[in-house]
């Protein structure tokens, strides 16, 4: 199975070769495993092969008086925070199952883990990627604790400085590492995106870099591709009014499967063009400017514009014949042989004086 954005793997995930799309399940399964096998089916249907949820220990995460708060978000599974994430949590079987349910249909499932009781869960059930959420990137416990595993990790950046991100980054150091941009507001305004971040990380750090994204609506994440995410999160629902902590952010099966189709419609084409490619051809013999005599020339004679020559269309063979930019007055061109007035002139009837 290959890892999504990881550095050195056997995927290249230069811009233009292939962004995957991780779906992030999350909390959307609202505890239940056939709401997450569902989940996983769908996402798999739409075009992802990497799927992800998260895992947290409530008690060792969370200061008790936070977990006994009331909490209304979401009253069918619960009056505090304690029982609304306790209904939220897998066991290790219930885990196992799920990874490899997803790999039957050919997918990864990891996690996202937020203190280390659940790196330790993780590490148990086998999860092969590692993912630091933006609430996590400033756990120096957690992070150092990851890093003694040198796991492939992916780590979100929202609500992060760079100041943080930089010892973050280092603290990661020994780990197959992978960043994702990310802006830690539910939902993001466009005008806070700042996708070219992107671009900035991935020089900065000389690692891959992809978009977390909590947009409404899949815009933002197509254009993060154009500007070089390697690969996208979403957060994604069986229906966006299902009660639950995630529902409304997130992206149903049939938006997540027009973003994977979006994309496929912009990865290999965000190469670099330096030749002319042969599908120009035409276009250019056609419709750019060769340079013709406007009278008979003979040996010696200097070619002008406005003189003895000028620049018309057809080009012909760019090959073979003069451009207009060859005769560019900065070196004098002179003709080596006669040459008919009316006639495109060539290369080879040609030399610099």
């Amino acid at each position: 199975m290959l890892y999504p954005g990881i550095k050195n793997s056997t995927v290249k995930f230069e811009n233009y070769s292939y962004c995957h799309i991780i779906a992030e399940i999350g909390l959307n399964h609202n505890g239940s495993i056939e709401i997450a096998k569902e989940c996983i089916k769908k996402s798999v249907i739409a075009g992802c092969t990497y799927l992800k949820i998260q895992k947290r220990s409530p008690l060792d995460l969370t200061e008790q008086e936070m977990l006994n708060n009331k909490f209304d978000k979401c009253p069918a599974f619960g009056s505090s925070q304690l029982q609304v994430r306790d209904r939220h949590e897998f066991t290790k079987e219930q885990y196992i199952e799920l990874a490899s349910y997803a790999e039957n249909y050919g997918a990864m499932l990891f996690t996202s883990v937020f203190d280390i009781p659940s790196l330790n869960f993780a590490l148990d059930c086998g999860c092969k990627i590692i993912k630091v959420a933006s609430h996590s990137n400033t756990n120096i416990e957690l992070l150092k604790e990851i890093n003694n595993h040198k796991l492939p990790i992916i780590m979100s950046t929202g609500g992060a400085s760079l100041k943080e991100i930089d010892k973050a980054v280092s603290l990661l150091k020994d780990c197959n590492l992978s960043l994702m941009h990310c802006v830690s507001a539910y939902p993001t305004p466009k005008e806070l995106s700042s996708l070219g971040t992107i671009k900035f990380l991935n020089e900065r750090y000389d690692i891959p870099v992809g978009f977390s994204s909590h947009e409404n609506g899949i815009s933002q994440s197509i254009a993060s591709v154009a500007l070089g995410a390697s690969m996208i999160e979403r957060h994604v629902t069986l229906s966006k009014t299902m009660e639950g902590l995630d529902h409304k952010i997130s992206l149903d099966f049939e938006e997540l499967a027009s973003l994977r189709n979006h994309i496929n419609k912009i990865v290999g084409s965000l190469n670099i063009k330096k030749n002319i490619f042969e599908e120009e051809h035409a276009a250019r013999y056609n419709y750019h400017v060769g340079v013709y005599a406007t009278k008979d020339l003979r040996n010696g004679d200097e070619l002008k514009i406005g003189d003895n020559v000028r620049l018309r269309q057809p080009a012909g063979d760019f090959k073979i014949n003069l451009t207009g930019l060859e005769v560019d007055g900065e070196k004098i061109l002179i003709a080596k042989s006669f040459i008919k007035e009316g006639s495109v002139i060539q290369k080879i009837q040609v030399s610099e004086k």
